[in-house]
């Protein structure tokens, strides 16, 4: 186009230039080359300002593309993280931060606000919202990683944890799993059987309950030392340990299954309790009524041995009242007669145990810690004490 118009404006210039050249008088001087020139001129300076709006239209929109650019949070230090999840980090990346430009390419000469501005803008923060979350989700996985080994190397998992978390943890933290991405930047680990793990809806293992362990042994002393058993007494060991374990059930997993008390046993024989969230009321009713007998039986202790500092204070049936009544083991002095309870009978001495009159508890009389058959009623008890 633009020859066609020098042409046009060659041919003109041509005409023009003849037809002064006739208009001449025989005396007079032509300047044919001005003549001929000028609309060369004029022509040239209609282009020259064609090409300068052109480029300062471009350059505008040069500018505007680079100010969307530079607005683009990609900024994701990949560092931490093993050389594998480097490369799918990087590259999904690379994927967005291509996304980011084309639509900030289309974007410029739209009409603000319009349905199309509007769509390649939602595109643009979509992008910006994902570098966000994965540089978080990347930083937090690190931190996550480091915390896991360290807790590892110094033994601070408990047994309480189930066998999945375990091996999930192992599998995501080792390596043992492909890194990809979800929606918005989520980090997603393909596992081996192929499952696929959301990071943020990991959970840890469970550590061993060192803090809650320290806590309840040192008020099952305290309630040892006093030497006291009654339905107060009770009711407030009872509110104590389950307001502990309603806040923090996995640590009482841990008491289940780690062995951190001394001298407070505790047995689940549906390991499924310790494991399973949906029956966690289950394992609230099987492992609080352990820990209420060992309290009980401290304060059993305790009360023997201050009875030890003034023996006649209490007779041989208050002994054995107060034994009956709060279900706690009673020895006679020398340790030759033994009044022992429990709640349940073992299968092995089934035999040997008889039942309380309220049903709640089991007992059995030992000699010389032998149990002895003649004992059969509560009856029989206070004979066999009173004449020993």
């Amino acid at each position: 186009m633009a020859v066609q118009q020098n042409r046009r404006g060659a041919n003109v210039a041509l005409i023009k230039g003849e037809g002064a050249m006739r208009q001449a008088g025989s005396g007079s001087f032509v300047d044919y080359g001005k003549v001929i020139s000028e609309p060369f001129k004029a022509n040239l300076k209609v282009m020259q300002e064609a090409a300068e709006r052109g480029r300062a239209i471009k350059e505008k929109a040069n500018q505007q593309v680079a100010a969307y650019l530079r607005s683009m949070k990609s900024g994701v230090d990949v560092t931490g993280l093993t050389e594998e999840d480097q490369k799918a980090l990087n590259k999904k990346l690379m994927e967005e931060k291509n996304r980011y430009a084309a639509a900030a390419s289309t974007i410029v000469g739209m009409e603000v606000g319009s349905p199309e501005y509007m769509e390649q803008l939602d595109i643009m923060n979509n992008v910006n919202n994902t570098f966000v979350n994965l540089k978080n989700n990347k930083d937090a996985y690190v931190e996550y990683q480091e915390n896991y080994l360290r807790d590892k190397e110094n033994h601070d998992f408990s047994d309480g944890t189930s066998p999945e978390i375990y091996a999930q943890n192992a599998n995501v933290v080792t390596g043992e799993r492909q890194l990809g991405f979800g929606p918005g930047g989520s980090f997603l680990f393909t596992q081996p059987d192929g499952s696929t793990v959301n990071f943020k809806n990991m959970n840890p293992p469970i550590k061993k309950a060192v803090g809650a362990a320290k806590q309840i042994s040192d008020y099952k002393t305290v309630v040892g030392n006093s030497g006291v058993w009654n339905k107060n007494k009770e009711d407030e060991v009872f509110s104590k340990l389950t307001l502990m374990f309603t806040e923090n059930p996995d640590a009482f997993r841990s008491l289940a299954k780690d062995s951190l008390i001394r001298g407070m046993d505790i047995n689940i024989a549906d390991e499924s309790l310790i494991y399973d969230p949906s029956k966690v009321k289950k394992l609230q009713e099987t492992i609080i009524p352990q820990m209420m007998n060992s309290f009980r039986q401290a304060a059993a202790i305790g009360k023997a041995e201050k009875d030890k500092d003034n023996p006649t204070t209490v007779s041989t049936k208050e002994r054995l009242d107060a034994a009956f009544k709060n279900k706690t083991n009673y020895t006679i002095p020398g340790g030759k007669l033994k009044l022992q309870f429990a709640d349940k009978p073992n299968v092995d001495n089934a035999g040997e145990w008889v039942k309380t009159e309220d049903g709640t508890a089991y007992f059995r009389v030992l000699q010389n810690n032998t149990s002895d058959p003649e004992v059969k009623t509560i009856a029989d008890v206070y004979q066999f004490f009173n004449a020993y």
